[in-house]
């Protein structure tokens, strides 16, 4: 069987409930290129740990504010390379996880995961996963994976921000399918795309009002796309269905209720 220490070593971990740092300078080794070092500046990190469970935190805040990095110039990422194209030469972001553990209605809600850039925009998620049981946080792997295998998505929120990015994006866009008039372009785009929750989800209001803000976001005329998606089964959508989606997209239908709003 588990020795003493492999069934107890959890209950060795003090309850660590955190930290706050502020005008911090990084100076650190770049993982991708040893020869090379990465900097940043922060301005406010927090993280904040509660409601431990056999030696793991179900409660979490993670925030980190004013995050100023410098864009490699000899980069080869398409994101930063298309940064380096519009003339930045560093970028300032900041992000955001917070979340908990009801182990009562055996449900995590995901309060927020978001990350946003100055100028630029972000993405913010929400929602809350079902069959969230405390096997969860079982001291045997198996046991702990079977359980996170177990989790079923009952809601999801999507929400994309366009403060610039856009004005960066849709002209190389447009530039690399040779074309000069980027308002027509992203409209050409905009007309594609409407179409497809009709296809996906059948001809519903909720079809069509999702069709119109995917529309209107892409071409500009609004800067704000929220998405919302509402198990139809109370339980939720077993996540391992997710996994067969990236396959065939289509299993997912009728699975939820999903809802689109953009301004």
């Amino acid at each position: 069987g588990d020795s003493w220490f492999e069934q107890n070593w959890r209950s060795l971990i003090p309850s660590f409930a955190g930290l706050s740092l502020a005008g911090l300078d990084l100076d650190v080794p770049n993982p991708e290129q040893p020869d090379s070092r990465v900097q940043a500046k922060v301005e406010a990190f927090d993280l904040s740990l509660g409601n431990y469970r056999d030696g793991i935190p179900t409660k979490l805040s993670i925030k980190g504010d004013g995050i100023e990095v410098p864009l490699p110039q000899d980069s080869t990422d398409p994101q930063v390379t298309m940064l380096l194209a519009a003339g930045l030469e560093k970028v300032n972001v900041s992000f955001e996880a917070t979340g908990n553990w009801d182990e009562a209605a055996r449900t995590i809600a995901i309060d927020t995961v978001s990350f946003s850039g100055v100028d630029l925009g972000g993405m913010k998620i929400s929602g809350v996963l079902g069959n969230a049981t405390p096997q969860l946080f079982s001291a045997k792997p198996e046991v702990a994976t079977a359980a996170a295998l177990a989790l079923t998505v009952k809601s999801l929120d999507v929400s994309l921000s366009d403060d610039g990015i856009g004005a960066i994006a849709w002209p190389l866009a447009a530039a690399e399918e040779g074309e000069s008039d980027v308002a027509a372009f992203r409209l050409k785009q905009a007309g594609l795309v409407e179409g497809l929750p009709a296809q996906l989800l059948g001809s519903t209001d909720s079809a069509r009002q999702l069709g119109a803000a995917l529309g209107d976001f892409i071409a500009g005329r609004a800067s704000q796309l929220t998405v919302s998606f509402a198990a139809t089964d109370a339980n939720g959508v077993a996540l391992p269905l997710f996994m067969v989606a990236q396959e065939d997209p289509s299993v997912l239908a009728g699975q939820f209720e999903v809802t689109g709003s953009a301004h």
